[in-house]
């Protein structure tokens, strides 16, 4: 990855919180997506402020800021789809009550929830830090 270096950092901080277009902007964000990158360090890095960041993150999880294309080849992984009617069955006696895993957190929710709910609580777990 090309190191960026910012020369001024009250150019910065006067443009780049507004101009969402800025590759600085854009390159901390992609910067933020690595394995073991933290915002904090990334904004340290840049000379903005962290919570700026959060924002740009948070503005490009909901598709309203555009990322540059990754450097690294994208790979694939191979999906086998199978007959359902071959596949082992549980036998969980009455209504089986849908988990949510996250971490060392488990959400249970009610029988029956429908897959509205489910969605609901899986997408309000991913916004959630």
């Amino acid at each position: 990855m090309v190191a960026m270096t910012v020369d001024c950092h009250r150019e910065l901080t006067r443009h780049c919180h507004r101009d969402l277009t800025h590759p600085v902007v854009m390159f901390c964000v992609s910067e933020t997506l690595l394995p073991g990158a933290t915002e904090n360090e990334v904004a340290r890095r840049h000379g903005v402020c962290a919570n700026h960041v959060s924002s740009w993150r948070t503005l490009a999880r909901k598709g309203r800021l555009v990322l540059p294309a990754p450097e690294d080849p994208v790979e694939f992984a191979a999906l086998m789809v199978g007959s359902t009617e071959d596949a082992p069955r549980a036998d969980v006696g009455g209504e089986a009550r849908p988990e949510i895993i996250a971490g060392a957190v488990v959400t249970r929710l009610e029988a029956g929830a429908t897959a509205d709910r489910i969605a609901s609580v899986v997408r309000a777990l991913a916004t959630s830090p």
